[in-house]
């Protein structure tokens, strides 16, 4: 939603002239910040959703337990990135380093459990039948 509002604001149409392009600027500026803030918003929650399920994994029995671990790994990644960009006002000097934290554990726990997924998790279910 927030995405189309800018859309709208650069759009050219003619009920826009009653602004000037400071203000267009200004209004842009704050869609596209407020969008930044709520996309953070949902990557924190998507970590502690992957840390929850990354918890329900490793006290599954029928779940590998590497594959918990994993990611509990890939959602603290994320949770550690998110809240670093919200209180580190140098963010940008180590966003590499961020980049890593969250990218290398996400890829290889989000990746691994959904392959485990479609490989696994159904035969296993239709063989306790």
């Amino acid at each position: 939603m927030i995405s189309i509002l800018v859309l709208q604001f650069l759009s050219g149409a003619d009920y826009l002239s009653s602004f000037d392009g400071g203000q267009i600027e200004a209004q842009v500026m704050l869609y596209l910040d407020a969008f930044n803030f709520t996309w953070l918003i949902g990557l924190l929650m998507f970590g502690f959703h992957l840390i929850d399920l990354g918890y329900l994994s490793l006290k599954s029995v029928s779940i590998p337990k590497y594959l918990g671990v994993l990611l509990v790994l890939a959602g603290a990644g994320y949770v550690i990135d998110t809240t670093a960009f919200s209180i580190l006002s140098e963010y940008d000097d180590y966003s590499d380093v961020f980049l890593a934290i969250v990218a290398i554990p996400a890829m290889v726990g989000e990746l691994a459990f959904t392959v485990w997924l479609f490989m696994k998790a159904g035969k296993q279910a239709a063989a306790t039948k």
